[in-house]
């Protein structure tokens, strides 16, 4: 599956949602996402741009591979993912492979569906909780997804548009906060 998405940096989150409730929004989750990322020792699936996430939400656990494309205007990747029925039998897989958690990310979600579009907004918990809230939005074209930005009051060539990943947010938030 291609993946495809913008982040909108400091929003006004009720404001938002506000504007989602208007337009029909169905609010499809809510709750605490666990995400560790897997590597072995060498660093080869970030250094080939593919991620290996072992992910808790709710009660469910996905596995997902991820190969960067471009990052042009938009965040766009290829992605596998499925549900396993259990989160230590995955862990015990990937480690058993090689493979180890070298990144562990908490955050908060909601998220909502709108007209195939998902609009998630993201706060950061823990060690990375001075990143802002932030809204993803995901759709099936470019095209979409600015016009679903549009709709919530979002220029294409708006500042707060980004397509960094969550590593590079960190890496922005905490270089602002040093400087």
């Amino acid at each position: 599956m291609l993946e495809l998405e913008i982040k909108v940096l400091e929003i006004d989150r009720p404001m938002v949602e506000s504007l989602l409730g208007d337009c029909g929004a169905e609010k499809i989750f809510d709750g605490e996402i666990l995400d560790f990322k897997y590597d072995n020792v060498n660093r080869d699936v970030k250094n080939s741009s593919k991620s290996i996430r072992l992910r808790r939400k709710g009660d469910l656990t996905y596995l997902t591979i991820k190969e960067k494309i471009f990052t042009n205007c938009v965040r766009a990747r290829t992605e596998f993912e499925i549900q396993i029925p259990s989160f230590e039998d995955a862990e015990r897989y990937l480690s058993d492979h090689g493979l180890f958690s070298l990144d562990l990310r908490r955050k908060h979600r909601t998220s909502y569906i709108l007209d195939g579009i998902l609009y998630e907004f993201d706060k950061l918990n823990g060690e990375f909780d001075f990143v802002p809230e932030y809204l993803e939005i995901e759709g099936p074209s470019v095209a979409s997804i600015y016009m679903a930005a549009l709709g919530l009051g979002f220029m294409k060539d708006d500042e707060r548009i980004s397509n960094l990943s969550v590593g590079g947010l960190i890496r922005k938030y905490r270089d602002e906060i040093a400087a």
